[in-house]
């Protein structure tokens, strides 16, 4: 399959017939009732060309545009004169970096959204947020996709500084010292490396219960049986901890709420790149993510928190043109010099491609 960014001629598409299509599946029960169920989530648009062939030159216009695209091979774009211009209609935000141009359809209660994957670069497409100019995107003709360009606002991953360990207790739960103030608390998700004896504790992860400020608790891991501290260790907060909910590290975040961030540049743990999820701040450094991360590999350094229009406090609409993604619906096109005179114009069959 292939598809051509090129416009079947307008003055023909002009001229045409056709509109969108449902497929329902109706049955008749035996009290005459009907149960009815709908096929297709989408419309799929048909038209018929001949109705806008006037001459003969438009014709074999027709003609060299069928070879070209192959008859049914290749799609193409089609103007619905009916049906292309899209006034401030609104937008379904996710809180991704991305947003699909829809057109939504009411009445009543119901709508119908429908997918627009080709608009027009010219006149150019633009966008309103909270009904207030909104320019920081740039649109994909191609599938209708625009990509926002600016995150509203940033937040920079970092590990917390290394913590030297004096001891580890031979209990349940094991008991961490630190030679220093630790800075950690209850709930964190730390790695341990580098121990001295107790090699069973190191890596992790760890979730901790803080007891003061240079001990904690090692949540649900008993220690009784281990091999005796003997010197050393390392505790730290990584940027962001392997474990089935991450907690993750970022310094004076100021997100607020509950919002849905993006995660990119991570260095090491880049299976989290590009990803995007909810979070629940726990205080103005740290936060959690409904991702997790417990097979990752582990965080090495760097990253960035972005946070984009969301869901609930953003709307978003578009006002621009577009055109329909169409193939013929046919491989022969049969027609006569005598016929044509006689105004019998064969049937030019264009069916919608709907391809995600």
């Amino acid at each position: 399959m292939g598809f051509d960014e090129v416009q079947f001629p307008i003055e023909i598409s002009y001229g045409s017939r056709g509109g969108p299509s449902f497929n329902t599946d109706v049955i008749r029960l035996e009290n005459a009732h009907e149960a009815r169920t709908g096929i297709w989530a989408d419309a799929v648009h048909n038209y018929n060309a001949r109705w806008g062939v006037k001459t003969h030159t438009q014709l074999r216009e027709v003609f060299t545009f069928f070879y070209a695209r192959n008859a049914k091979l290749r799609g193409f774009r089609y103007k619905d004169w009916l049906d292309f211009v899209a006034t401030q209609q609104d937008l379904l935000v996710t809180g991704d970096d991305a947003i699909q141009l829809r057109i939504n359809y009411t009445s009543g209660s119901q709508t119908h959204n429908r997918k627009i994957r080709k608009p027009n670069a010219s006149p150019a497409v633009t966008m309103r947020r909270n009904a207030g100019a909104f320019t920081d995107f740039t649109l994909d003709t191609v599938t209708g996709i625009a990509q926002f360009t600016v995150p509203d606002s940033t937040a920079s991953i970092s590990s917390d500084t290394v913590k030297t360990i004096d001891d580890i207790t031979q209990a349940n739960p094991a008991v961490v010292t630190t030679s220093a103030v630790h800075n950690f608390i209850t709930g964190d998700v730390i790695e341990i490396s580098s121990v001295g004896g107790m090699v069973e504790v190191t890596d992790g992860p760890y979730q901790i219960t803080v007891l003061n400020t240079t001990t904690f608790e090692l949540d649900g891991i008993d220690s009784t049986l281990f091999t005796a501290h003997t010197s050393g260790g390392n505790a730290q907060h990584n940027g962001i901890s392997r474990s089935t909910i991450a907690h993750v590290r970022a310094v004076a975040h100021g997100f607020t709420g509950t919002p849905i961030i993006h995660l990119s540049g991570v260095i090491g743990m880049t299976e989290i790149n590009d990803l995007f999820a909810a979070i629940v701040v726990i205080d103005v450094d740290r936060f959690t993510i409904a991702i997790d991360t417990s097979a990752f590999t582990l965080y090495s350094s760097a990253g960035t928190a972005g946070q984009y229009p969301q869901p609930g406090t953003d709307v978003m609409d578009w006002t621009g043109e577009f055109d329909v993604p169409v193939r013929f619906d046919t491989d022969d096109i049969r027609a006569g010099l005598e016929a044509f005179e006689l105004g019998e114009i064969p049937d030019i069959l264009l069916t919608e491609v709907l391809e995600d």
